[in-house]
């Protein structure tokens, strides 16, 4: 039996621009701001020969169909001439369809994994950028997975895969912390496939990444992404009334996380415990997590 293990991190949006006009899936993506963080999707892959390829996936114990990774690992397994029987194991520190990014990074970690594993002669980018056509053609994310490519806080400046798209990165003390919570889901789908959305989306994350690459700042980007959310549409009023709430109470610069019911701020390490507190109080059913920022980007494990 083969094993290998990898990680990859979660990543937070605040803004984005859909970019999906190119036919070629590495060119297609999205322009955007945001930043990887240390909670995301630790992979175990396990594969024995057989006389045909079955991949199985486990999301913290359970069966899962997990399409992306799926299509991620058969597009792995496609470069070789043996067939696999392949178990992919996924705990997930991050909730599933809510903003954190976490089909991109179970597709990431699993292509590493099952790479590893095979000790196939593939670079980090190539890997990557299986991992982006894996997201691409599921229609779940579109700039997750070079954000997550190359962790930190980033300006997605051109879209597409690593190696294709290009990413500026905003410098942040190590010592800030994200703190993040969610209540719910929205379905990324629903938004890419509406055309009126799309327009209004792409106008204004135009304009607001030209914005935070004159001023590269966390404090910018979450007011570029406080107004983002607000101009286009995308919170809820569940969210915004949460937002208000956290301004009366002295906490500003959070924001939505896009795409869900979702929301983020960043905090010295010293008041990131106090916040999340503030956030279980305004949210007492949602997930709340407090997480340091992940420089690394994807990586295996062992």
């Amino acid at each position: 039996m083969k094993r290998a293990k990898a990680f990859c991190p979660g990543h937070i949006t605040a803004f984005f621009e859909i970019c999906t006009e190119d036919p070629d899936p590495l060119k297609k993506g999205s322009r955007g701001a945001g930043v990887s963080i240390s909670r995301g999707v630790v992979t175990i892959v396990e594969l024995r020969e057989s006389d045909r390829t079955t991949v199985n996936v486990y999301i913290n114990g359970e069966v899962s169909d997990a399409p992306v990774s799926k299509t991620a690992a058969l597009k792995i397994l496609n470069l070789v001439d043996d067939k696999y029987d392949v178990r992919i194991f996924h705990e997930l520190e991050i909730p599933v369809g809510a903003g954190f990014g976490a089909s991109g990074a179970g597709a990431f970690s699993t292509a590493i994994a099952i790479s590893m594993a095979l000790n196939l002669p593939l670079t980090l980018t190539k890997i990557a950028q299986i991992a982006h056509i894996s997201e691409i053609e599921c229609m779940t994310g579109l700039g997750d997975v070079i954000a997550q490519f190359h962790g930190g806080v980033e300006i997605r400046t051109k879209a597409g895969a690593p190696g294709v798209g290009e990413v500026q990165k905003i410098l942040v003390d190590p010592d800030v912390r994200v703190v993040c919570a969610s209540s719910g889901v929205i379905e990324t789908k629903k938004i890419l496939a509406d055309p009126g959305k799309r327009k209004k989306i792409n106008m204004i994350g135009r304009s607001f990444i030209e914005q935070i690459i004159k001023t590269p700042t966390i404090t910018r980007l979450m007011e570029l992404g406080r107004m983002f959310s607000v101009k286009t549409g995308l919170a809820s009023l569940k969210v915004l009334k949460i937002l208000k709430e956290f301004e009366n109470v002295g906490i500003g610069g959070a924001s939505m996380v896009m795409l869900g019911e979702s929301i983020f701020c960043f905090a010295w390490k010293e008041d990131a415990q106090m916040i999340a507190e503030s956030f279980k109080k305004f949210m007492p059913d949602a997930w709340v997590s407090v997480a340091e920022i992940d420089f690394c980007g994807a990586r295996p494990i062992w």
